[in-house]
């Protein structure tokens, strides 16, 4: 009987690889990577091969095709990239556009917002900054139950007067994911730690100009960019000291985002800009578009930039080049790369994720 057992459980060894790869089209690529893989070593080499999981993005009904870009990239992981693609996929497809959570709290326009999970204590949150000064931290789970309860919920942290103008971006620091970057039209940038029940003042700096935008690496630099023309980068581990900055634009420097060293910033003067912060008295690269770019974004090695005429185009970040491009809406406000899709805000109050 022991015999019988061993030969019934390597019966699925002996199928043939193009069954067995049939097979696994049907398990979540998550579960193969996590689970499956870690069987036998047969499992494994079938799902290391890169060519496999590109052709199964390539077959989504979605009809996906990476760029260029993000496949050259040194870390490319394709498995990776279809995992983030199928479980973006499977999200949005149960997505219910009525449905939505309103939090009541700001009184004027609210031009900041970001949502993150604080892993410690297995929360999701939302911080957000208006045109009336104030932060406040909003914990999506109280959202939540507010929404199915038709009660009042306030925010968990409320800091009145945060800066003394209109703040117009927040940003999560990648060195430190309980630290935010804030920027605001009173010139200064400050940074803040952030708990489930606490938003507390660490460092502020001045910059000479409005902040419009901020960005930063996980080597503690940051960026903001400004309605003054310039580019400032600081030191978020050295109480937010400058490092540099430079003009190399000819209107208000309205986004960028980082790469490494590398900073990419969009103004009014329809030009994208590349410097390379160690070196920044010319920039590396600069292209001009027929239309100023409203919001930019830098994830798996792709420049997502969105226009105001309604455009989204991914450009090779090495030499700013168009890999793809397309029109979405009237006008884009902000575009963020989830990892597995692009996220799109418009002008005309629409939210859509194209691809």
């Amino acid at each position: 009987m022991g015999a019988g057992q061993d030969e019934g459980e390597g019966m699925l060894l002996r199928l043939p690889n193009e069954l067995l790869l049939l097979i696994f089209t049907h398990v979540q690529g998550r579960h193969l990577i996590h689970n499956v893989r870690l069987v036998c070593r047969k499992f494994h080499c079938l799902l290391a091969n890169q060519q496999w999981w590109l052709s199964r993005i390539h077959k989504m009904p979605q009809n996906i095709r990476l760029s260029e870009a993000e496949m050259k990239a040194e870390d490319f992981d394709a498995a990776r990239s279809f995992i983030a693609v199928e479980e973006e996929t499977q999200r949005w497809s149960k997505w219910v556009a009525s449905k939505n959570i309103t939090a009541s709290g700001h009184i004027a326009t609210v031009d900041a917002l970001r949502l993150f999970a604080h892993r410690p204590s297995n929360s999701r949150f939302c911080l957000s900054g208006g045109r009336d000064r104030a932060i406040k931290l909003w914990s999506i789970s109280e959202l939540q139950a507010c929404e199915s309860t038709s009660a009042c919920t306030k925010p968990r942290v409320d800091i009145q007067n945060a800066h003394e103008g209109w703040i117009w971006c927040l940003d999560q620091s990648t060195r430190m994911p309980d630290q935010f970057l804030s920027c605001s039209w009173d010139c200064t940038v400050k940074l803040w730690q952030i708990t489930p029940a606490s938003v507390m003042p660490l460092e502020s700096t001045k910059l000479g100009s409005a902040g419009m935008c901020l960005g930063n690496t996980p080597n503690g630099l940051a960026a903001c960019s400004t309605f003054g023309k310039k580019v400032f980068v600081i030191d978020t581990r050295n109480g937010l000291a400058p490092v540099l900055n430079y003009a190399h634009h000819k209107g208000a420097v309205l986004t960028l985002a980082m790469k490494d060293n590398t900073v990419y910033s969009c103004g009014e003067d329809r030009r994208i800009v590349m410097v390379d912060i160690r070196n920044s008295s010319k920039p590396a690269l600069g292209v001009w578009t027929n239309d100023y770019v409203r919001s930019v974004c830098f994830r798996n090695n792709q420049l997502i930039c969105g226009t105001n005429l309604g455009m989204i185009a991914v450009l090779d970040p090495d030499n700013l080049t168009v890999s793809s491009r397309l029109q979405v809406s009237t006008g884009v406000r902000q575009v963020i790369h989830s990892g597995g899709a692009v996220l799109e805000i418009s002008r005309d109050r629409t939210f859509k994720v194209p691809f």
